[in-house]
């Protein structure tokens, strides 16, 4: 009727402003709604006509042919038999772009074809192929050109016109009343929902929402209904309950149901069937399913009574009609509607919604249905005009947004509750969607075997190119997505999900493209065959209203030069788009792809549009699969392209993480977030009595209403007043672990107090400033006390955490000194919004890991919710938990989760990780250009020395970008100016800023990582840093220097602001090179000519010499003039430059000291001083104590000792510590020969020394005079010195900064700007600052040493700092190592499986059994430091200052007698791996450290020659072709302070992140000992993430071994390596052939694992010698160590399980060897050929006996060759099978004569007959084939069984069976129990006994 009209508009410019939809709800209704849809719709019809014009008209091939198409099920059957056609043509694409004829057929109805210059109008006929029907008309032309093959034409498409014809004639035709009804004018008339009666149906619904909703639409009321929910919460349900509840209350009522989709439609035909066969008084009902004759579907075909055409509606007097939104225009009723119900409202536009709107009467009652963030009108409106003026808003979004903001909540009814999605799947759209208020309730949803993460990520490709694609293919892609199907769908598919070849349409594989789709047919058809109707492929824009059980998402589309999809509205990287394909699927997504090219086009279309319909949804989407290890890469990845790839990706998907800010800080115990839900929950109506609180049922935390419940688990007496308490001061709080602690009191002079139990915490964490008290009671003498009161604040604010294994809410910290936490439970803000109570009590139920927003942790705000994760994948995942609050009321803290990262040994992870932890964020080195000119305006003001000092230089590292320090020295005629020059930032950088409160909010740069968070920005550093060649603004530290022969004077220290030109940049190694006179780059020769060419002045060299000179005369003064002579050098490697380094050191201390006394002088009341107090007096007398007799030989020890000792211990000297020194005096430098000697770290009693007196040192930190406070409190008892400041890196310390402001103010005499209490404040957030940049930096050390372990363990020499008897504490020569966390560096002392023969020496000793696989020798390797024959076992003297350990061996010889063999036992000595140096020498080699003249140097070649230890080498004279290669071996060995030992270095990841551990210790060169495995013995040979292997049932006996194998290894792991029964085999050799050595598909995945089994060859010969001694079998644990050799660099230890001896041909056997944990056995790439082709050490750990053969048992379900028993494979499997209930009639058992037999009333020692439920059980045993017969202690169990194995026994004899029954239970006393009750009488028909006790059997045979 319209359709002139929509032609004729399509020209008119109608300008309707953007907010004409205000006006709806004034003015005249029914013509303004009339004329404004009207003219929108003709808007979006012009423009649907201009985009099918542009993309699909052109040049296509066409096929003529005369005869109808063969299947007629996608073509327009109603053109087909009115013979309308007698000519058809199939149109296909030249290029093979199939986008365009794709959305021809979804847009157009006919077409126009030129075909040689001859046009035809042609319809189309068909759904699927692009097939047109031409009319008789043109019979005679096409007559001639028909052919098989295609010819070219031009097509000419037409719009469906009759699509918007449709909702014209809707709107003409909507009654006035409807229009009332649509544009509400004011509030509903009903406040809330009425409480109704409801009976019970066959369609349940939930009690919140759904019944809710229900009863809104029974209630009589005139306004439209709203029922928004996102996917599967139901909506359709309730739609179908509330008509026949309709129905049911008064069947005159007339329901019209109507949906945008035809199977949405067809969704309801099953509900109604289910309920017409369950209700009678429905069956009655008359329902109708208009639909087109063209349709088809499967419920059409199951239920085809219900559908019929429009035409038939009225003859079938229907009282139920379901039709589509479209089919619903041509309905004819002449009964009034009562009620229309519209599904998908949300889906389509306005206009269409109203088309059954036009059915509607005054009473009729709406109600709208959808899900407005899923595809609908915001994708299908095209028009620009029609968008703008809110033809893109749905009908229900417009309303919903109405009631919303008018608070109608009787109007609308949100369902949140989803019952169709797996929860991980669920939580994304949850996430990015609905505000995560999706509660998922799909009771036990199985995770695929193959994908236990429901999002799966597969790349087809990782190539980074950025090109255009034209037509939309992707052959790659294609492949991966076939192979993916087959994967997950053909081989794999879980019995869970249900039958998969119960209907079409459980799985499908949706792409945009629609060529792509073709394609991926095509491939499909090949792989799987035709008749497979499992897989749909459709394109993303079909699927809305449709349901699969998985999904698989290609995204392949067509592209443009900028890499922006064509069609931007029906792309995947719309966000509706996606959130509509990702949800269709239950229980699997498997997306596949490019993922760079992914995130570029997402990227891109954010960037041209940010209010695009993109939210970054494929950036979360590829995140959550990487955090959750369901990330994988293609097969044909090389390692180097796998790294860069995942740099890149790692880069683009977690860039712009969000961090605290120093804003957002909560401090202090804050209870702002929880009044903040409280104050939210009190705003709802219903809950304004009720209180909301936290509280804990069963250890969980929740949120609850109203209820009783004890208040995060509460101490009874914390609110008692402390008993007995006395002194009370302030203290340091050092946690030892989370319920120990010691309290080190800020006075030095007090004691420590000992705080044990977290109720005398009292809500202090570690390292808070707290206020302790002590009990003076008798029962706590050891000075114990509690903590009062917080007084500061000063712990870490996040800490890292794992998930508790059964508890969602706790989470235990990776820091033992942290207690567990709580974490915030879920309870969105959005919700909470809603105001809707029973909602709010669904969501207290979650049972998930909520992830909380960081920047949403804010005072006074509820937190957002960022993301919830599954609790089953939380073991996999680290927690960064920001600490909110610890009440000391309450026993534990409370925190918020702010991040999850996977587990790992992936670097990046590990590093994003500590990143998250310690605030740190990278950005971008650029600055805004308003920031920049404001720069450049303000320029550089201020008095300033109008002369400028030409002679500075700078020292700096090689790499250093920022040089903020430079040093001149000047010549006078009596003396030098020496002036320290610092750049000035108090001009630059002015005060509240933008960049000082970047600076601030900082704190310090932090380096460590791959780059340098700064404070300051790239361009202001570069303007303000001292480059050569540049004049810079600087404040210079300046004084005289008198030098003479005896002695270094320095005088009249000044201040002031100068100028300064950089003439020389030196490194560290360049500078000394200069000094001693060598060689330095060639770049610096004209720079240095430059600096000597001065006339008058000495030249750099000197200069340098002179500076050293003085340096030396400044570090005299601090430290003495012992102290003075050492300098200990963090990095070894430069030991080379230790002078320029001290020189550069002692200036800027110099000049820091200098201003400190400045500004404390000029500022008193509020200078910023950097402070260290004294070490705590009671720790420092123990320290002193332990190492007095080691205290001279250490320079920077023996300042703190006034009284020495008179006889000392000698000193340790490590060989390799002496071979340094020889070579260095071999080389003549006597620079690296002073550093060594003077280095605490190369000798093992003055490095355990110095790590102890590091320990007890009192952290530095800054603080605020004030003019009250005795100047002795500022002391800096590190330096020496009585005041101290940081001054001189104002470019990396914002401390730095303020201290120059201050100077400046005083030198020009204006205020600071600064006040005491703003001062105060700065100093608590810079001693954060510090204290976590410097946490950061070490850790990032220890992660890097971790990484290179990854590669290859590494071996180095440890001393042992300390030995409690319990625990032992290493501490390494290497200085890279003291980085590594001190818990790292400890171990068990019941770790060493030895036995203590001293306890006081440390003594401890092994029995070793060793076998050779060599066949030439019994000891395999040919050892240096080894000599048999070596007489009588001399004992060693264990009080001597180092240790060798010693050892006998028994070798066996074969005698004279057979089968006999001769012990032959030698002792054994091994070398020193260190000599001694006595007092006296010492005092010769003091003399040459502080005196380097060269008769002190050759007296030093003396003593260094003197020390040279030669070792023995000496080969077993054993041979093995004739002797046992067993031998064995008692080691003796003392681990005591000071004793050096050789241990092993490797990577571990059991605390969740990548971190350096233990692994071995080496205790002679042919015995080392497994930390590792000795500490953690499940994990190494199971699987450190266990998971609950006892389950209802099992998919198959596979699933069954593979849960158990793993728990009963974990438990025999642990009982076997306790016993300590070993074997060490020497010169083993590994076949890792059929192991298959590959990385695995996961993204960071960088190491080898085997994907078969890996084989240990056992020579026959050999161990056919070796059996008296040596047996290898099933079960065995083995520990296979790679690097054992001497001057080997590859080191690598392995963990396995033997699962099977197999034999070979020629009688060879292997044992076959398999991993069970998931990080056992990781080949690098750098070991992988070496593992090939090397000899191994393997240690053998026997399985114990009981545990075997339960192992051998489990083993045998699986394997082929076993024979066993069916009823046990039914049995362990759990699931309903007939073989389980029935004895089959041959082995029935007769009963009668067993009711009223003597002998049974004999049978137990009672003689009680069993009562009533104990014969009841008897009688069944014997008539099932399996019976379980459960009971308490003392119920008569014991005695049943005896009485069943008595009757079947019986039984057995009155057939005539010679057989046995067997009792058998798990212990032999239990079985010793049945024995002793049995009645003596019996005995002569009771049980036969093994005679072998250890056997818990008895054999019943009668």
């Amino acid at each position: 009727m319209l359709k002139e009209l929509t032609v004729e508009n399509t020209n008119i410019s109608f300008n309707m402003g953007t907010n004409w939809m205000s006006g709806y709800f004034t003015g005249p209704t029914l013509e303004k709604l009339q004329e404004r849809f009207h003219h929108l719709l003709c808007w979006e019809e012009k423009e649907h006509m201009s985009i099918l014009s542009e993309r699909c008209n052109g040049r296509y091939l066409i096929r003529i042919f005369n005869q109808k198409p063969g299947s007629q099920r996608y073509y327009n059957t109603t053109f087909l038999e009115s013979a309308k056609y007698s000519f058809y043509g199939e149109i296909t694409s030249v290029d093979g772009n199939d986008d365009a004829l794709a959305y021809a057929k979804q847009a157009g109805e006919a077409a126009t074809i030129t075909i040689n210059g001859t046009k035809f109008k042609a319809d189309f006929v068909a759904s699927r192929m692009l097939t047109v029907g031409f009319p008789h008309k043109a019979h005679a032309p096409l007559k001639l050109i028909t052919t098989r093959n295609r010819i070219e034409c031009d097509v000419v498409f037409e719009l469906k016109h009759s699509y918007f014809n449709r909702q014209h004639e809707a709107l003409e035709a909507l009654p006035n009343d409807v229009i009332q009804k649509l544009l509400p004018s004011g509030r509903a008339g009903s406040s809330s929902p009425q409480r109704m009666n409801i009976g019970k149906c066959i369609l349940e619904l939930d009690s919140s929402g759904q019944m809710q909703a229900l009863a809104g639409i029974l209630q009589q009321r005139s306004t439209p209904l709203i029922i928004a929910g996102p996917f599967g919460t139901g909506k359709t349900r309730v739609l179908a309950r509330a008509a026949y509840e309709l129905i049911k209350q008064d069947q005159r009522n007339i329901i019209l149901i109507c949906t945008h989709h035809q199977h949405s439609a067809d969704t309801f035909i099953e509900y109604f069937q289910l309920l017409q066969e369950e209700y009678r008084q429905f069956h009655n009902i008359n329902i109708v399913r208009i639909e087109t004759s063209q349709y088809h579907s499967r419920i059409k075909m199951k239920y085809g009574h219900y559908y019929c055409s429009v035409k038939a509606v009225s003859l079938r007097a229907p009282k139920i009609i379901v039709s589509t939104l479209g089919l619903s225009h041509h309905l004819r009723i002449k009964n009034n509607i009562t009620h229309i119900l519209i599904d998908e409202a949300a889906q389509t536009r306005e206009t269409e919604a109203i088309i059954p709107l036009r059915h509607a009467r005054a009473q009729t009652k709406i109600v709208l249905a959808g899900d407005h963030c899923q595809v609908g009108p915001n994708v299908l409106v095209l028009g620009e005009e029609a968008r703008r003026n809110g033809l893109s808003t749905s009908l229900l979004e417009r309303l919903h947004n109405h009631f919303s903001a008018d608070e109608q909540k009787s109007c609308v009814f949100s369902l949140l509750q989803n019952y169709r999605s797996h929860s991980g799947l669920l939580m994304l759209p949850s996430a990015l969607f609905y505000k995560s208020t999706l509660q998922c309730n799909v009771a036990d949803a199985k995770a695929h075997p193959l994908a236990p993460f429901p999002l799966v990520f597969v790349c087809s490709s990782i190539e980074d190119t950025d090109t255009a694609n034209a037509i939309g293919t992707d052959e790659k892609e294609a492949d991966t997505l076939v192979k993916s199907v087959t994967k997950y769908v053909y081989n794999s598919w879980p019995e869970e999900w249900g039958e998969r070849y119960d209907s079409t349409g459980t799985v499908c594989i949706m792409t945009p493209s629609a060529t792509q789709r073709n394609l991926i047919a095509r491939k499909l058809r090949a792989e799987v065959g035709e008749r497979d109707k499992v897989v749909d492929v459709m394109k993303t824009y079909e699927i809305q209203g449709c349901e699969f059980t998985a999904v698989f998402l290609g995204t392949c589309e067509t592209t443009d030069e900028r890499g922006i999809p064509n069609n931007t509205t029906k792309t995947i990287i719309n966000r509706y788009v996606f959130n509509t394909a990702l949800t269709r699927a239950k229980y699997l997504v498997v997306a596949v792809g490019n993922p760079l090219q992914i995130l570029r086009k997402e990227k891109r279309m954010h960037e041209i549009d940010p209010s695009n319909h993109s939210f970054m949804c494929w950036k979360e989407f590829i995140k959550r699969c990487v955090e959750c290890k369901s990330f994988y890469l293609p097969n044909d990845v090389q390692a180097d392209e796998r790294t860069h790839f995942s740099e890149v990706l790692h880069q683009q998907v977690f860039s712009g993480n969000e961090t605290l800010c120093l804003d957002n800080i909560l401090h202090g115990d804050n209870d702002s977030i929880l009044n903040a839900y409280k104050k939210k929950f009190q705003m709802i109506p219903e809950c304004r009595r009720s209180k909301l609180k936290l509280s804990t049922v069963k250890s969980r935390l929740a949120w609850r209403i109203n209820e009783s419940t004890v208040p995060l688990q509460g101490n009874k007496d914390d609110d008692d007043e402390d008993k007995g308490a006395t002194n009370v001061y302030n203290c340091r709080l050092n946690m030892m672990y989370f319920s120990k602690a010691e309290a080190i009191p800020l006075d030095p002079t007090k004691n420590v107090v000992h705080i044990r139990g977290k109720g005398n915490i009292r809500g202090a964490f570690h390292n808070d400033i707290v206020e302790v008290s002590t009990f003076n009671d008798l029962q706590y003498p050891d000075n114990k006390g509690r903590v009062l009161r917080v007084v500061k604040r000063c712990h870490k604010q996040t800490i890292l955490c794992r998930a508790h294994l059964y508890n969602p809410t706790l989470f235990y910290p990776l820091d033992k000194k942290y207690p567990l936490f709580f974490n915030l439970p879920k309870l969105s803000r959005d919700l909470l919004e809603k105001k809707d109570k029973n909602m709010i009590d669904l969501e207290l139920q979650s049972k998930d890991v909520v992830v909380f927003k960081p920047s949403s942790l804010t005072e006074g705000n509820i937190p957002e919710i960022e993301n919830v994760i599954p609790f089953s994948l939380a073991q996999d995942m680290v927690f960064v938990i920001r600490i909110l609050q610890w009440n000391p009321k309450y026993r534990l803290p409370l925190g918020a989760v702010i991040h999850a990262v996977p587990k790992g040994c992936s670097a990046f992870h590990a590093e994003r990780l500590l990143m998250i932890e310690h605030n740190v964020q990278y950005e971008d080195e650029t600055e805004s250009s308003e920031t920049e000119s404001q720069f450049e305006s303000k320029g550089l003001v201020g008095p300033v020395c109008s002369s400028i000092d030409t002679r500075a230089f700078t020292i700096d590292p090689e790499d250093a970008i920022n040089l903020d320090d430079a040093i001149s020295l000047w010549k006078k005629p009596d003396s030098y100016c020496l002036a320290v020059h610092i750049v000035n930032t108090t001009k630059a950088i002015t005060l509240n800023d933008e960049i000082d409160r970047r600076a601030a909010s900082k704190g310090q740069s932090i380096y460590g990582g791959k780059k340098v968070m700064n404070i300051i920005p790239l361009k202001k550093r570069a303007k303000l840093s001292l480059n050569p060649n540049q004049i810079c603004e600087v404040i210079t530290v300046s004084a005289n220097v008198i030098i003479t022969e005896c002695a270094v004077e320095i005088k009249d220290p000044q201040l002031k602001e100068s100028k300064v030109r950089s003439c020389v940049k030196l490194s560290y190694p360049t500078a000394q090179a200069i000094m001693g006179g060598r060689e330095y780059p060639s770049d610096l020769s004209q720079s240095v000519e430059e600096y000597d060419s001065i006339n008058d002045q000495p030249n750099l060299k000197k200069t340098l010499q002179i500076l050293f000179q003085i340096a030396m005369k400044l570090r005299r003064d601090r430290l003495g003039d012992s102290a003075a002579q050492s300098y200990e050098m963090d990095d070894g490697k430069e030991r080379q430059c230790w002078q320029t380094h001290l020189l550069v050191e002692e200036m800027m201390i110099w000049a820091n000291r200098h201003v400190a006394e400045k500004i404390l002088s000029g500022l008193p009341h509020c200078a910023l001083l950097r402070r260290q107090a004294p070490p705590n007096a009671e720790k420092f007398e123990a320290a002193r104590s332990a190492h007095c007799n080691v205290a001279q030989y250490s320079q920077s020890i023996s300042k703190y000792f006034q009284h020495l000792p008179p006889q000392p211990r000698s000193l340790v000297i490590p060989l390799s510590t002496l071979h340094a020194l020889q070579h260095a005096l071999k080389e003549g430098n006597e620079i690296v020969l002073l550093n060594i000697l003077t280095d605490d770290s190369c000798f093992p009693q003055l490095n355990a020394s110095s790590t102890r007196f590091r320990q007890i040192q009192q952290k530095a930190e800054y603080i605020a005079t004030s003019s009250d406070t005795e100047r002795e409190s500022y002391l800096h008892n590190g330096l020496c010195l009585p005041v101290y400041t940081h001054f001189t890196s104002p470019l990396r310390r914002y401390a730095d900064i303020i201290v120059q402001r201050m100077l400046r103010s005083f030198l020009i005499s204006q205020s600071c700007g600064y006040s005491h209490k703003e001062v105060e404040f700065l100093c608590h957030i810079l001693n954060g600052a510090a204290q976590n940049a410097k946490s950061f930096e070490k850790k990032m050390k220890a992660l890097k040493l971790a990484d290179e372990y990854t590669q290859s363990s590494q071996q180095y020499e440890a001393v042992v700092a300390s030995n409690n008897k319990v625990e032992i504490e290493m501490s390494f020569l290497n200085k890279e190592l003291k980085v590594i966390p001190v818990k790292n560096k400890r171990f068990k002392v019941r770790n060493l499986q030895c036995r203590t023969i001293e306890s006081e020496s440390q003594l401890y000793s092994w029995n070793v059994t060793l076998i050779s696989f060599d066949e030439n020798s019994s000891f395999p390797y040919d050892y240096e430091g080894i000599s048999f024959n070596v007489g009588e076992a001399v004992p060693h003297d264990w009080t001597a200052a180092y240790s060798v350990p010693f050892s006998t061996m028994t070798f066996f010889k074969q005698s004279e007698k057979p089968d006999m063999l001769q012990e032959m036992t030698h002792n054994v000595k091994i070398s020193p791996t260190a000599t001694e140096l006595s007092p006296a020498k010492w005092k010769q080699v003091k003399e040459f450290i502080q005196h380097p003249c060269k008769e002190n140097l050759a007296q030093m070649q003396v003593i260094l020659g003197a020390l040279e230890v030669k070792s023995s080498k000496q080969a077993s004279p054993f041979s093995n072709q004739e002797d046992s290669p067993v031998v064995k071996s008692t080691i003796t060995c003392r681990m005591d302070l000071y004793d050096l030992i050789k241990v092993w270095m490797t990577w571990s990841t059991r605390e969740g992140t990548l971190s350096p551990a233990l692994q071995m210790i080496e205790i002679t060169p042919f015995y080392r000992i497994c930390l590792q495995h000795n500490a953690h013995p499940a994990e190494c040979f199971s699987d450190s993430h266990l998971t609950n292997a006892s389950k209802e049932s099992y998919v198959d006996l596979h699933e069954y071994v593979s849960l158990w194998e793993k728990v009963l290894l974990a438990e025999a792991a642990q009982r076997s390596v306790r016993d300590n029964q070993t074997a060490i085999i020497y010169g083993a050799k590994l076949d890792w052939t059929e192991g298959k050595l590959t990385i695995p598909k996961e993204i960071g995945a960088s190491h080898y694992e085997p994907k078969g089994p890996v084989y240990l060859i056992l020579p026959s010969a050999i161990i056919d010698r070796a059996k008296p001694f040596f047996k290898i079998g099933v079960g065995d644990m083995v520990c296979v160590r790679y690097g054992t050799r001497r001057n080997s660099n590859i080191h690598a230890v392995f963990h396995f399980v033997i699962t099977d001896i197999e034999k070979e041909d020629e009688g060879r056997e292997r044992a076959r060897l398999q991993s069970c944990g998931s990080e056992n056995v990781l080949v690098s790439e750098k070991i992988k050929p070496y593992v090939e082709k090397e000899e191994c050490e393997v240690q053998i750990i026997y399985m114990s006996k009981s545990y075997r053969r339960v192992y051998k048992v489990l083993l045998s379900l699986i394997n082929p060759k076993a024979q066993v028993s069916e009823l046990l494979k039914v049995v362990a499997k759990g699931k309903e099978d007939s073989r389980l209930k029935k004895v089959p009639k041959t082995q029935v058992v007769n009963c009668e004569h067993i009711d009223h037999n003597p002998k049974i009333r004999r049978l137990w020692s009672s003689q009680k007959l069993l009562n009533h439920n104990q014969w009841n059980a008897l009688k069944r045993s014997l008539t099932q084939r399996f019976l379980l017969i459960q009971g308490p202690p003392g119920t008569g169990k014991s005695e049943t069984g005896a009485h069943i194995a008595y009757a079947l026994a019986m039984s057995n004899r009155d057939r005539g069976f010679n057989e046995c029954v067997i009792y058998s239970a798990p212990t032999n006393k239990a079985v010793d129990v049945v024995l002793s009750k049995l009645h003596p009488s019996s005995i002569a028909y009771a049980p036969k006994v093994l005679g072998i006790k250890k056997l818990t059997v008895l054999f019943f045979h009668v």
